[in-house]
Protein backbone atom coordinates (compact mmCIF):
# COMPACT_ATOMS: atom_id res chain seq x y z
CA UNK A 1 0.00 0.00 0.00
CA UNK A 2 1.23 3.50 -0.88
CA UNK A 3 2.06 5.01 2.31
CA UNK A 4 0.51 8.40 3.54
CA UNK A 5 1.77 12.10 2.99
CA UNK A 6 3.15 13.68 6.28
CA UNK A 7 -0.13 16.29 5.27
CA UNK A 8 -2.24 13.20 5.60
CA UNK A 9 -1.32 11.91 9.05
CA UNK A 10 -1.19 15.81 10.29
CA UNK A 11 -4.75 16.89 8.65
CA UNK A 12 -6.80 14.31 10.77
CA UNK A 13 -8.88 14.39 13.54
CA UNK A 14 -7.10 12.74 15.37
CA UNK A 15 -3.37 12.36 14.42
CA UNK A 16 -2.13 8.71 15.07
CA UNK A 17 1.47 9.86 16.77
CA UNK A 18 2.83 6.56 15.93
CA UNK A 19 2.56 6.63 12.05
CA UNK A 20 4.35 10.27 12.29
CA UNK A 21 6.98 9.36 14.34
CA UNK A 22 7.63 5.92 11.51
CA UNK A 23 6.84 8.98 8.72
CA UNK A 24 9.69 10.66 10.83
CA UNK A 25 12.22 7.78 11.17
CA UNK A 26 11.78 6.93 7.15
CA UNK A 27 12.52 10.57 6.54
CA UNK A 28 15.58 11.14 8.18
CA UNK A 29 17.56 8.58 6.32
CA UNK A 30 17.04 10.44 3.13
CA UNK A 31 17.67 13.84 5.28
CA UNK A 32 21.26 13.27 4.99
CA UNK A 33 22.85 17.08 6.27
CA UNK A 34 20.43 16.93 8.91
CA UNK A 35 21.53 15.84 12.60
CA UNK A 36 17.51 15.32 13.51
CA UNK A 37 14.75 15.20 11.82
CA UNK A 38 11.23 16.91 13.66
CA UNK A 39 7.71 16.81 13.05
CA UNK A 40 5.70 19.43 15.01
CA UNK A 41 2.03 20.38 15.16
CA UNK A 42 0.99 23.86 14.26
CA UNK A 43 0.73 24.72 18.52
CA UNK A 44 4.81 24.06 18.13
CA UNK A 45 4.19 20.50 20.08
CA UNK A 46 6.44 17.76 18.96
CA UNK A 47 4.61 14.73 17.34
CA UNK A 48 7.51 12.99 15.75
CA UNK A 49 11.42 13.20 16.17
CA UNK A 50 14.41 11.35 15.04
CA UNK A 51 16.68 10.39 16.34
CA UNK A 52 14.91 10.61 19.79
CA UNK A 53 15.61 13.07 22.10
CA UNK A 54 15.37 12.21 25.74
CA UNK A 55 11.15 12.13 27.13
CA UNK A 56 10.79 15.99 28.79
CA UNK A 57 12.43 17.18 24.86
CA UNK A 58 9.35 15.16 23.54
CA UNK A 59 7.14 17.09 25.82
CA UNK A 60 8.60 20.40 24.64
CA UNK A 61 6.39 23.11 22.83
CA UNK A 62 8.84 25.22 20.48
CA UNK A 63 5.55 27.47 19.69
CA UNK A 64 8.24 30.64 21.50
CA UNK A 65 11.71 30.11 19.14
CA UNK A 66 11.64 32.83 16.32
CA UNK A 67 12.12 30.28 13.65
CA UNK A 68 8.47 28.88 14.43
CA UNK A 69 6.75 31.88 14.47
CA UNK A 70 8.18 32.90 10.86
CA UNK A 71 7.44 29.98 9.53
CA UNK A 72 4.06 30.11 10.41
CA UNK A 73 3.69 33.91 9.27
CA UNK A 74 5.18 33.36 6.03
CA UNK A 75 4.10 30.12 5.18
CA UNK A 76 7.79 28.76 3.72
CA UNK A 77 11.42 27.51 4.12
CA UNK A 78 12.63 29.21 7.30
CA UNK A 79 16.37 29.05 8.22
CA UNK A 80 17.05 30.22 11.85
CA UNK A 81 20.38 32.04 13.22
CA UNK A 82 22.79 30.09 15.62
CA UNK A 83 20.16 29.22 18.54
CA UNK A 84 20.75 27.23 21.52
CA UNK A 85 19.58 23.58 21.34
CA UNK A 86 17.18 21.97 23.40
CA UNK A 87 17.49 18.39 22.12
CA UNK A 88 21.80 18.91 23.11
CA UNK A 89 22.28 20.32 26.03
CA UNK A 90 24.82 23.54 25.63
CA UNK A 91 25.18 23.34 22.20
CA UNK A 92 24.17 25.40 19.41
CA UNK A 93 22.13 24.56 16.09
CA UNK A 94 21.07 26.18 12.78
CA UNK A 95 17.46 25.35 12.45
CA UNK A 96 15.64 25.04 9.08
CA UNK A 97 12.02 24.19 9.21
CA UNK A 98 8.97 24.55 6.55
CA UNK A 99 5.18 24.04 7.34
CA UNK A 100 3.11 21.05 5.78
CA UNK A 101 0.31 23.03 4.18
CA UNK A 102 -3.03 20.91 3.29
CA UNK A 103 -5.30 21.98 -0.22
CA UNK A 104 -6.54 25.39 1.48
CA UNK A 105 -2.53 26.36 1.85
CA UNK A 106 -3.63 26.02 5.58
CA UNK A 107 -0.24 24.96 7.96
CA UNK A 108 -1.21 21.44 9.63
CA UNK A 109 2.38 20.63 10.98
CA UNK A 110 6.13 22.16 10.35
CA UNK A 111 8.88 19.61 9.59
CA UNK A 112 12.33 20.95 10.51
CA UNK A 113 15.35 19.70 12.24
CA UNK A 114 19.18 20.86 12.82
CA UNK A 115 21.76 21.37 10.06
CA UNK A 116 24.49 19.07 10.55
CA UNK A 117 27.53 21.93 10.45
CA UNK A 118 30.03 19.67 10.87
CA UNK A 119 29.59 17.94 7.64
CA UNK A 120 30.23 21.33 6.07
CA UNK A 121 33.07 21.62 8.38
CA UNK A 122 34.51 18.66 7.30
CA UNK A 123 34.18 19.62 3.57
CA UNK A 124 36.08 22.91 4.29
CA UNK A 125 38.91 21.37 5.55
CA UNK A 126 39.56 19.21 2.93
CA UNK A 127 40.63 22.19 1.14
CA UNK A 128 42.09 23.91 3.49
CA UNK A 129 45.35 24.03 1.57
CA UNK A 130 48.17 24.81 4.07
CA UNK A 131 48.54 25.10 8.24
CA UNK A 132 48.56 28.77 8.05
CA UNK A 133 45.06 28.80 6.16
CA UNK A 134 41.73 29.10 8.39
CA UNK A 135 38.01 29.53 7.37
CA UNK A 136 34.89 30.92 9.05
CA UNK A 137 31.24 31.18 8.62
CA UNK A 138 28.52 33.25 10.61
CA UNK A 139 24.85 33.45 10.31
CA UNK A 140 22.59 36.14 9.16
CA UNK A 141 22.59 37.37 12.81
CA UNK A 142 26.53 37.62 12.48
CA UNK A 143 27.10 34.80 14.81
CA UNK A 144 30.01 32.44 14.12
CA UNK A 145 29.22 29.11 13.88
CA UNK A 146 32.18 27.24 12.07
CA UNK A 147 35.81 28.49 13.35
CA UNK A 148 39.03 26.69 13.48
CA UNK A 149 39.11 28.54 17.39
CA UNK A 150 36.70 27.03 19.07
CA UNK A 151 36.45 29.81 21.31
CA UNK A 152 35.06 32.39 18.80
CA UNK A 153 31.53 29.97 18.21
CA UNK A 154 29.03 31.61 18.96
CA UNK A 155 30.67 35.11 19.14
CA UNK A 156 29.38 38.05 17.24
CA UNK A 157 32.22 38.68 14.39
CA UNK A 158 34.36 42.13 14.48
CA UNK A 159 33.15 45.19 13.24
CA UNK A 160 34.51 45.56 9.89
CA UNK A 161 36.06 42.39 9.34
CA UNK A 162 35.89 40.53 6.13
CA UNK A 163 33.25 38.33 7.88
CA UNK A 164 31.23 40.94 8.95
CA UNK A 165 31.82 42.08 5.13
CA UNK A 166 30.59 38.48 3.92
CA UNK A 167 27.44 38.35 5.91
CA UNK A 168 26.28 42.04 5.14
CA UNK A 169 26.24 40.95 1.22
CA UNK A 170 29.74 41.83 0.31
CA UNK A 171 32.43 39.57 -1.93
CA UNK A 172 36.00 40.59 -2.53
CA UNK A 173 39.21 40.34 -1.40
CA UNK A 174 41.46 42.18 1.28
CA UNK A 175 44.76 42.21 2.99
CA UNK A 176 45.16 42.44 7.10
CA UNK A 177 46.55 41.51 10.06
CA UNK A 178 45.40 37.64 11.67
CA UNK A 179 45.00 37.34 15.60
CA UNK A 180 48.23 36.27 15.80
CA UNK A 181 49.60 39.41 13.97
CA UNK A 182 50.37 37.89 10.54
CA UNK A 183 50.08 39.69 7.56
CA UNK A 184 46.88 37.75 5.65
CA UNK A 185 45.16 37.64 2.42
CA UNK A 186 41.40 37.18 3.33
CA UNK A 187 38.81 36.44 0.76
CA UNK A 188 34.93 36.33 1.71
CA UNK A 189 31.96 36.24 0.02
CA UNK A 190 28.39 36.63 0.73
CA UNK A 191 26.07 32.99 0.59
CA UNK A 192 22.40 34.62 -1.01
CA UNK A 193 20.63 30.66 -0.21
CA UNK A 194 20.98 31.02 3.37
CA UNK A 195 22.10 34.31 4.50
CA UNK A 196 25.37 33.27 5.37
CA UNK A 197 28.83 34.79 5.01
CA UNK A 198 32.25 32.79 4.45
CA UNK A 199 35.78 33.64 4.65
CA UNK A 200 38.85 32.00 3.95
CA UNK A 201 42.20 33.49 5.19
CA UNK A 202 45.83 32.42 4.06
CA UNK A 203 49.24 34.34 5.30
CA UNK A 204 49.84 36.65 1.89
CA UNK A 205 53.60 34.40 2.39
CA UNK A 206 51.46 31.22 1.72
CA UNK A 207 49.11 32.71 -0.66
CA UNK A 208 50.80 32.65 -3.59
CA UNK A 209 52.95 29.69 -3.69
CA UNK A 210 50.10 27.21 -4.73
CA UNK A 211 48.96 26.95 -8.45
CA UNK A 212 45.54 27.90 -7.10
CA UNK A 213 45.20 31.10 -5.73
CA UNK A 214 42.66 31.83 -2.91
CA UNK A 215 40.09 33.34 -5.03
CA UNK A 216 39.59 30.27 -6.60
CA UNK A 217 39.51 28.49 -3.36
CA UNK A 218 36.98 30.91 -2.12
CA UNK A 219 34.57 29.95 -5.20
CA UNK A 220 35.13 26.14 -4.24
CA UNK A 221 34.38 27.04 -0.52
CA UNK A 222 31.24 28.71 -1.90
CA UNK A 223 30.30 25.74 -3.67
CA UNK A 224 30.80 23.69 -1.07
CA UNK A 225 29.06 25.54 2.06
CA UNK A 226 26.11 26.13 -0.31
CA UNK A 227 25.47 22.29 -0.84
CA UNK A 228 24.43 20.81 3.03
CA UNK A 229 22.43 23.80 3.23
CA UNK A 230 20.64 23.74 -0.37
CA UNK A 231 20.20 20.27 -0.07
CA UNK A 232 17.99 20.99 3.33
CA UNK A 233 16.07 23.72 1.58
CA UNK A 234 15.33 21.80 -1.88
CA UNK A 235 14.81 18.40 0.66
CA UNK A 236 11.84 20.63 2.94
CA UNK A 237 11.05 22.71 -0.33
CA UNK A 238 10.29 20.16 -3.33
CA UNK A 239 9.62 16.74 -1.13
CA UNK A 240 6.12 15.74 -1.30
CA UNK A 241 4.70 15.61 2.35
Amino acid sequence: AKRPTLTKLLDSPKIDKEKVETFVKEEYQGATTLKRLVVFDPNGNVLGLYPPGDSQMQQDNFADREYFKQVKQLKKTVISELVSSRIEKGASVIVVVAPVLDDKGEIVGVIGGGIDTSQLEDKLSVINFNDGGIFALADNKKNIFIHRDKDALGKIAERNSALIKAVEGGSGQLEGYSENGILSLQAYTYIPSVGWGIVIQQPISEAFRSSSPISFSIFLVTILSGVGALLVTMYLKKRQL
